[in-house]
C-alpha cells in the first residue's frame, strides 16, 4: 500500500495509516459500505495469502459498488464473479497496478466491463454455495470438526494440534503465562 501510494493518492480510514477521518457517526458496516462506495476503486488486502481464505474485504466493496484491487486467496475467482475485481498480483509492480487504475479513470468503457457482472445472474458456481450461507459460521465450523473426528482426522494423541506451528504456539504459550504473571 505504501508503494501504491506513491504513484496514486489513497485515502485510508483504518487503524493503519489513516489519511482520512469518517465524517458524522460511524454506523459500523452501513458507513463502511456507504464510504466504499464513494470511490471507483477499494483496496481488498486480506491478511493472509492462502487459498480459500476470502473475507469480506472483496465483497464489501462488490456490495458497495466500487472495484476492489484485491490481493489475498490466489482462488477468490471461485467466490467472486469473473471480471469482478482487479487482481493486484497481475501486475509486475505497484507502479504497474497504478497506471493501470489511472487508464480504467481515463477510459470508463474498460472501467465499466468490472461493473458489468451486477447485470448478469450469478455464475451457478457461486450460486450454489449461497444455501450455505443460511447456516450460521459456527454451526458450520462445529459440523466441520465434527465430520473431521468422525473420520478419525480429530486429535488422536492427547497433544494439541497446532494450526499455525510450533514457533507460533510456543511464543502464544509464553504470551499468556507472562501477562498471568
Amino acid at each position: 500500500m505504501a508503494e501504491l501510494g506513491r504513484h496514486i493518492d489513497i485515502d485510508s480510514y483504518g487503524r493503519h495509516r489513516p489519511t482520512r477521518k469518517i465524517e458524522g457517526p460511524d454506523l459500523g458496516t452501513q458507513t463502511k459500505i456507504e464510504t466504499i462506495g464513494r470511490y471507483h476503486f477499494c483496496l481488498a488486502l486480506e491478511n493472509s495469502i492462502a487459498p480459500d481464505y476470502v473475507t469480506e474485504k472483496i465483497f464489501d466493496p462488490l456490495l458497495a459498488g466500487t472495484v476492489p484491487v484485491y490481493l489475498g486467496a490466489p482462488n477468490v475467482g471461485e467466490f467472486v464473479p469473473a471480471n469482478s475485481y482487479i487482481d493486484a498480483t497481475a501486475f509486475g509492480t505497484p507502479a504497474e497496478l497504478a497506471a493501470y487504475l489511472r487508464h480504467l479513470l481515463e477510459t470508463p468503457r474498460d472501467y465499466e466491463a468490472y461493473l458489468a457482472w451486477r447485470s448478469r445472474p450469478l455464475p451457478e458456481s457461486i450460486a450454489s454455495r449461497l444455501p450455505l450461507l443460511e447456516t450460521p459460521a459456527k454451526c458450520r465450523l462445529a459440523e466441520f470438526v465434527y465430520r473431521r473426528q468422525q473420520q478419525g482426522q480429530g486429535r488422536s494423541s492427547g497433544w494439541p494440534t497446532l494450526p499455525f506451528g510450533a514457533v507460533s504456539f510456543v511464543r502464544s504459550k509464553l504470551r499468556r503465562w507472562r501477562m498471568a504473571r
